[in-house]
């Protein structure tokens, strides 16, 4: 539960991912600093924001409220910590961090082009 309440200074470009669910935050148009709590907290805010807002107008299925509600539970129970989840920071700058650092793991994303595999900058992840 610790875990929720390091502070994430997100990259202007970065994304923060849980891969657990195949979801990202993408960030605004500046760094961002905030808990792991808060950031999740805020997703499952403007998702349910836009749901109301879009449901209203008409401008969004049955189909697709059903998945973005899908995702707000699924947002939700990390929230509560009743299973361990990944956290993955995608920074291609390389300037967004993760306080405290201990117990985090950083590694190489390694991605693949024409050439070969190549390393990007070290990501910060943890686990929940």
């Amino acid at each position: 539960r610790e875990d929720l309440w390091r502070v994430v200074l997100q990259g202007p470009r970065a994304n923060l991912e849980i891969p657990e669910l195949e979801f990202a935050i993408r960030p605004r148009d500046r760094r961002r600093v905030d808990t792991v709590y808060n950031m999740i907290a805020s997703a499952v805010f403007h998702l349910g924001d836009h749901i109301q807002k879009n449901s209203r107008a008409g401008a969004i299925s049955d189909e697709e409220v059903t998945k973005i509600c899908a995702t707000i539970d699924a947002l939700n129970v990390l929230l509560d910590c009743e299973h361990p989840f990944t956290l993955v920071i995608d920074d291609p700058q390389g300037v967004s961090e993760l306080k405290p650092m201990a117990g985090a793991h950083v590694g190489p994303r390694l991605e693949a082009i024409e050439e070969g595999p190549t390393e990007e900058p070290e990501q910060p992840g943890q686990d929940c």
